[in-house]
């Protein structure tokens, strides 16, 4: 069926979309970018074919002979147009099908194609195949565990089906392009592009997906994301053909109770919110807006780590990502919010930002997963053992605040916010002066005790002492005989460092020593006033202590 206007020669070639009853034809002027259709011999290979939901837009992605090209086809005042290079001709092509024909395309011509093949995108080895033969699977579950570049890659199937043929076994070395698995992709149709609002929940009990974390976290209706139309530049190892929405990652910016954010939100139902070359793009390119107009960051981690399939371009995303967090650090506040799994390079840029915040039961930061561990040192560790919410707020203190659940974790996120300023030359926002500042506290009388050898809780004193309701203890988890935080005076914020009398009687200790100064760091870089607490009997005694280098750290 031919379309509309004529072509022009030879140059002109034409992109074929066939469907089961209905051929569609697109035909680009590869030379001075205008597009017209036609019924030419010629055929440019169709790369791909989008649709953005806000704008109504369909891209379609051609390589012609001498270029890539990507025509965008819209709907004005009634009529079907093509644009390219800037130049926009009409489009005659039955504007009531033409949508739905882009819509199911991809779908269609992948499920012409047999079983497809999942193959192995770098050398490694396989470390356990979750799928048997006759499984049936859903587009992104985990099919197949690769250990690859020190790290454990969890390997999603591309699109729903049956599982064919397993073609490795465990403990069997590959190499890239070696095949894995063969998948019978389903026959239904459906629109790749809509949200099933029955989706069961998340892995390790998360609930909410990267939209509804942000309709949480920010206030209602001021959210306004940046490049959704950005996707994925890779061809090979199943990826080809792929919309992966966003690249696996939301970004933009918004507002907590009324004040500018910068933020992005890994989603883990897109490839497992793995990293990419262009998911990092844009969560650098959030990261440089933020800097430059002096917003606040906030970053929402949900991802497998790096995409394997991209190689040492999602490595290297990373690394542009970790610059942009240490030339922003002490001149915007840094928040990350870790609601999923975090793994290999994914932890770094958690621990440069200023704040970490995790949930009990989801949260999980580790450089090499329970499996590597126990390759290498034949120990038999759980997730959570490893570098679960836990282990970092009391152990390692890489977390500053552990919440019970996804949501609570956000409302944590944001009353964070309002003790810190947007940047570093701002002051922090004033609260409001519910309580005197001119008042007595008698209640102090009974709190701290005459006799110097009985403990009491520092946090009663901190509580009276700061505007009623306003102490937010920061790391309270962990290194407990030191107390810090943030409160207000007069509705002004200012930080509490406060030696807590109720463990070890006080004393210093490494883990003290270092979460009392990183602490005041912060309130340094960020013109927070500090008020001192001090009853301490001075550094904790002992062979640990000396060999955990309490020197140094003191």
């Amino acid at each position: 069926m031919n379309i509309g206007i004529p072509g022009r020669g030879s140059r002109t070639r034409t992109a074929t979309v066939q469907l089961t009853d209905t051929e569609v034809k697109v035909a680009v002027q590869s030379i001075g970018g205008e597009v017209h259709t036609a019924d030419d011999a010629g055929t440019a290979r169709v790369l791909g074919i989008r649709n953005d939901a806000d704008s109504g837009v369909s891209f379609v992605e051609l390589e012609t002979a001498e270029r890539i090209v990507e025509v965008a086809i819209f709907e004005e005042e009634g009529r079907l147009l093509a644009n390219v290079d800037g130049l926009t001709v009409p489009l005659e092509a039955w504007p009531e099908r033409l949508p739905e024909l882009l819509n199911v395309w991809q779908l269609r011509n992948r499920a012409n194609q047999g079983a497809l093949e999942m193959v192995a995108p770098l050398t490694g080895v396989v470390r356990e195949v979750v799928v048997s033969e006759g499984d049936l699977v859903q587009e992104g579950s985990g099919c197949i565990v690769i250990e690859a570049m020190k790290m454990e890659n969890m390997l999603p199937s591309p699109m729903d089906g049956e599982v064919h043929k397993v073609l490795v076994e465990p403990g069997q070395s590959v190499r890239p392009g070696t095949p894995l698995i063969a998948i019978e992709p389903s026959e239904v149709e459906e629109d790749l592009t809509a949200f099933d609002e029955s989706a069961p929940a998340l892995p390790g009990g998360r609930l909410l997906n990267a939209i509804q974390r942000l309709d949480v976290l920010l206030d209602p209706g001021t959210f306004r994301e940046l490049d959704s139309g950005v996707r994925h530049r890779v061809a090979d190892f199943g990826l080809q053909g792929r919309d992966i929405p966003g690249d696996g990652v939301i970004c933009g910016y918004g507002k907590i109770e009324g004040r500018t954010v910068y933020i992005y939100s890994q989603d883990f139902r897109q490839l497992g919110g793995s990293l990419g070359e262009m998911h990092a793009r844009k969560i650098c390119k959030i990261a440089d807006l933020a800097r430059q107009s002096g917003f606040p960051l906030i970053g929402i981690h949900d991802s497998g780590g790096a995409r394997i399939q991209e190689g040492v371009l999602s490595l290297g995303g990373y690394g542009e990502i970790f610059k942009r967090i240490v030339n922003a650090s002490g001149t915007i506040p840094q928040i990350a919010c870790i609601l999923g799994p975090s793994a290999g390079g994914a932890v770094y840029s958690p621990a440069l930002m200023d704040f970490v915040v995790m949930t009990e039961s989801a949260s999980n930061m580790f450089l090499t997963g329970p499996r590597v561990v126990k390759t290498v040192t034949f120990e038999d560790v759980t997730a959570d053992e490893l570098g679960g919410g836990r282990v970092h707020a009391e152990t390692t203190g890489v977390a500053h605040f552990l919440a019970k659940h996804e949501a609570e974790a956000l409302k944590t996120v944001r009353r964070l916010v309002s003790y810190l300023p947007s940047r570093a030359d701002q002051s922090a926002p004033k609260g409001p002066t519910i309580d005197p500042a001119i008042r007595s506290t008698p209640t102090l009388l009974n709190v701290v005790p005459e006799d110097t050898a009985q403990p009491y809780d520092v946090r009663d004193v901190v509580r009276e002492v700061v505007d009623r309701g306003s102490f937010f203890e920061v790391h309270g988890r962990f290194a407990p005989n030191i107390c810090v935080g943030f409160g207000r005076m007069d509705g002004e914020v200012v930080g509490i460092v406060a030696n807590q009398p109720v463990n070890l009687a006080g004393c210093l200790d490494s883990n003290a020593s270092r979460k009392g100064a990183r602490f005041i760091r912060m309130c340094d870089a960020f013109r927070i006033p500090i008020v001192s607490l001090v009853d301490v009997p001075g550094f904790l005694p002992g062979k640990e202590e000396e060999h955990n280098g309490v020197i140094a750290h003191g």
